[in-house]
């Protein structure tokens, strides 16, 4: 063997997909061997355990290669050596980025050659079901560049559809009215080969040509997609005409899904048009392939933000799709929060690209075991189904652009986050499979029909738990078990007695021989096939195990200030107006053995037109910048957090941090950003390891007079990916200032917590839009009354209302404007004979509410004091103070006011 020639051994079978009892064979495809050579091949089983080690001369391996028989289904890796040497095989990372001078060119600004030592393969007990019988939920979304592998692959592992990502209309009509359908047609033809008829396709298709887009000009980059692709077309027309091409080419599609993530401009770097010209895409787009294929079912684009999702059921976007498709891991109630608010029927929802086993170079790190990603792939996999989700495209079936588990630290090295290991197969250094498709092949051949999911049990022995959920479905009761400790477990007795008799598999498909002997692992997990039910149904230690994490009933209320909604500085950064300034005045100590110094500051914070501004100032008569070695929180600086979905979940944290580094250049650093999963923001800047990714879309100026120093930062929302700022919402919020001496940070100051010590955003507190703290409403307002004369109302400073017969007899205010998402202060006094005083808001623009919880009367006058905050989306609000009921009774009001926070 040499250099120039590499051993290339590949499996016989396509994919390394073997069967039980059949030859499992590998062969040299290529390079040389030498003849008096001695090769060994070892194979290894999931745990890592040798199962199998066997010699032969290397003139009879390059010549017949190797064969056994495997009996035992599960997932193996084989790897080869050459008088001890391990052959590897090579294949290239490569990180591209847009050239300098070119932004509508990439070129290579990093390679590497990374080596691969084994052989991933599969040895399934049966031969895959056909589509049609496989359960239903089991969908898959291939990448089309590799349909030829891809679909095919597909087929072993065993889905019942496969969603096409995608069908690009630009390559497709590359011209107006000239069509070139050679690539799907390629894609369907290979498709139907495999087993997948069009009643079992889902086809997406986005990508505006650049002929019908609005702005052909943007011909750069943003992230995988050219920009001009990503508006919809000039005329609308154009995309009615290419989806009735479409589905009259295509006919008895099962769903067509149009367009791809679309969010907020700044937000998607697949959408940089606007909402309203989405609502006219998805309109025309669902009449044109409603007109040509009634049956075929129009799902919206996958992944829409559920900010998004809310305005554009507003508009009236709900009858413009018939299923609504999520992308990731996302909580579905989120979605149906949206269609109650709007008054919308729930549609169906389905998972268009589930993000099941996607490794992010760097956030991951240590990246779990391919075992281990399968445990969560299952648990996430039942938790959807248990939340509602219909149909589950596992995304993807290979790992893409030579993305591999072993390239991870290269990409992390050279700040390239848009890698996609999240493939059940390897594609390089060639497609052979990884753990997750010998999990994934045996759900889905366990499974048939359509899944129920039953009760959770949870068992403790030795501090640690393990886990029971029960699944049924047309197959028969299926029991999964998995260990929530870090070292392997005896099985609970209670496992082992519903398991009495039954066959039990390890996530792979290998048979456990006995399962009182096993040690269950933490790092996967065991099927048990028709536990014994009198057993189970004895179980009162349920749990609930799958459900999405929601902190919200956790989260501090403590603090609560206000953010301004006009920006802080001007277009050179220089303050303007006087700010509304809030207190940094909590002190904790960080280094007790150095003495702290003595500071005082505060913070305003403004939103206005897509930026976020912040200006800090701190009295300290002692300003230590940027050191050699010290990260930037060791010196004086300003660190801050938002929870980008207002749910107290570290993943969804993302924090920064301002100060004067070496040089004296002011500089702000994105310290942790969330999960974001395979979304694909635009105008956002990826963490990196400390101290942190200087922030791209975003300012930093930091100004030192005297005794003051002043931070003034103004930062694109998009930054804050995935928060989606709307007017009115309030803001999860948490800043300190860092104070070093010259001795070392002996302390910092914050408003708030959950950033200095442990990481924890259910301890940041409130922002809500600033109300000036004018008078909204005061005793005098009190004066509207009901057009029925049922009842009796005295105006003045004393309001008194005699009830009479009237079932509801009450005293309000006129509509007053109001600041949406404010904060509002009641304070009234009362009294009365009816027992309790109900206060409700209403406006044009405000559904009725109760304003405050019933206020308890007695003829003895009392105060009363209540916080009012007005929803988002209202701009108007009015009182009224009714007694419901009461009849004979009367309740008197005096020193009302209402009164901005």
């Amino acid at each position: 063997m040499t250099a120039a020639e590499p051993l290339r051994i590949r499996g016989a079978n396509f994919g390394n997909w073997f069967l039980a009892g059949e030859d499992t064979a590998f062969r040299v495809e290529s390079g040389n061997c030498p003849d008096n050579a001695t090769v060994t091949v070892r194979i290894l089983n999931s745990s890592g355990r040798e199962v199998l080690s066997e010699k032969m001369p290397g003139r009879e391996f390059l010549k017949s290669g190797w064969r056994t028989k495997i009996e035992e289904p599960g997932f193996y890796e084989a790897e080869f050596q050459i008088d001890g040497e391990t052959v590897a095989e090579t294949f290239c990372a490569e990180v591209k980025r847009e050239a300098p001078q070119d932004r509508s060119r990439r070129i290579i600004a990093a390679r590497e050659m990374i080596p691969v030592m084994r052989h991933g393969f599969i040895v399934a007990p049966e031969k895959t079901r056909p589509a049609a019988e496989i359960s239903p939920v089991f969908s898959a979304s291939p990448h089309m560049e590799f349909f030829s592998q891809a679909l095919p692959l597909a087929r072993l592992v065993g889905f019942h559809s496969l969603r096409l990502h995608h069908f690009p209309w630009c390559v497709i009509e590359p011209e107006k009215g000239k069509f070139d359908w050679r690539y799907p047609d390629a894609a369907m033809r290979v498709a139907r080969e495999n087993g997948f008829p069009p009643a079992n396709i889902i086809v997406n298709t986005f990508n505006t040509p650049r002929w019908a887009s609005p702005h052909p000009e943007e011909d750069w980059f943003d992230n995988c997609i050219t920009v001009w692709g990503c508006y919809a077309p000039k005329n609308f027309n154009d995309w009615a005409n290419y989806l009735t091409e479409l589905m009259n080419r295509y006919p008895g599609l099962k769903a067509v899904e149009l367009m791809n993530e679309p969010n907020f401009p700044g937000f998607s770097c697949f959408w940089h048009d606007t909402p309203e010209r989405y609502q006219e895409l998805m309109r025309t787009g669902y009449e044109a392939v409603k007109s040509a294929s009634p049956r075929t079912a129009v799902w919206l684009s996958g992944g829409i933000n559920s900010i998004f999702y809310e305005n554009f059921l507003r508009n009236g976007g709900g009858g413009y799709f018939d299923i609504l498709p999520v992308h990731g891991s996302q909580n579905p109630g989120e979605y149906r929060s949206a269609e109650r608010l709007t008054g919308t029927p729930h549609k169906p929802i389905v998972n268009s690209e589930w993000h099941a086993c996607l490794l992010v170079p760097g956030r991951d790190a240590p990246y779990p075991s391919d075992r281990a990603l399968a445990k969560k792939m299952m648990i996430d996999f039942l938790t959807q189904i248990h939340a509602g989700i219909e149909e589950i495209c596992l995304f993807s079936i290979m790992n893409i652009w030579n993305s591999e588990r072993e390239s991870l630290t290269f990409y992390e090295k050279h700040k390239h986050l848009v890698s996609h290991v999240s493939g059940l197969f390897r594609r390089a250094p060639y497609a052979q499979p990884r753990y997750m498709a010998a999990s994934w092949h045996t759900l889905s051949r366990l499974i048939r029909g359509k899944p129920g999911i039953g009760s959770g049990y949870s068992f403790s022995a030795a501090g640690v738990q393990q886990n029971a959920q029960r699944i049924e479905s047309d197959s028969g009761t299926l029991l999964f078990v998995w260990n929530t400790g870090r070292e392997p477990v005896p099985v609970h007795e209670e496992l082992l007695k519903a398991a009495r008799n039954c066959e039990v598999l390890r996530a792979d498909g290998s048979r456990v021989s006995d399962w009182a002997k096993e040690m269950l692992a933490p790092d996967i997990y065991y099927i048990v096939l028709s536990p014994d039910i009198g057993t189970v149904a004895e179980w009162k230690n349920t749990a609930e195990l799958l459900k999405y994490p929601d902190s919200r009933n956790l989260l501090d209320r403590t603090w609560q200030s206000h953010y301004v909604v006009t920006p802080l500085f001007d277009a050179r950064m220089k303050p303007h107006g006087k700010p509304e300034m809030t207190a940094i005045s909590t002190r904790v100590i960080f280094d007790p053995s150095v003495k702290p110094g003595v500071i005082d500051a505060k913070f305003s914070l403004g939103i206005s037109g897509g930026k976020l501004d912040l200006l800090v100032q701190v009295k300290d008569e002692i300003h230590v910048s940027g050191q050699a070695g010290k990260a930037p929180w060791e010196v004086d600086s300003v660190q801050f957090g938002i929870d980008t979905r207002n749910r107290g979940l570290r993943s969804d944290q993302v924090e920064f941090v301002a100060s004067l580094e070496r040089d004296q250049r002011a500089v702000l650093r994105k310290v942790v950003s969330p999960a974001i999963g395979g979304d694909l923001p635009t105008r956002y800047t990826p963490p990196e390891k400390v101290p942190g990714a200087e922030l791209r879309h975003g300012e930093c100026r930091i100004e030192r007079r005297g005794n003051l120093t002043e931070y003034r930062i103004r930062l694109d929302l998009a930054e804050l990916y995935p928060l989606v700022f709307r007017p009115g919402d309030s803001l999860r919020f948490s800043i300190l200032v860092n104070n070093n001496n010259g001795d070392g940070r002996s302390a910092y100051w914050e408003w708030s917590s959950g950033i200095g010590g442990d990481k924890a955003p259910e301890k940041y507190g409130t922002l809500t839009p600033s109300t000036g703290k004018k008078i909204l409403m005061k005793q005098d307002d009190l004066t509207l009354k009901s057009r029925k004369k049922d009842y009796d109302l005295t105006p003045g400073k004393i309001v008194r209302v005699d009830t009479r017969n009237a079932l509801a007899a009450s005293v309000g205010t006129w509509p007053k404007t109001v600041v949406p998402g404010g904060c509002y202060r009641i304070r009234f006094t009362a009294r009365g004979s009816a027992s309790a005083l109900i206060c409700k808001a209403s406006g044009k623009t405000l559904p009725m509410f109760d304003a405050t919880p019933q206020s308890p009367l007695s003829e003895e006058w009392r105060t009363f004091e209540y916080r009012l905050t007005i929803p988002a989306g209202a701009t108007d609000c009015a009182l009224s103070f009714l007694a419901w009921n009461r009849r004979g009774k009367w309740f008197e009001i005096k020193d009302f006011s209402v009164i901005g926070e």
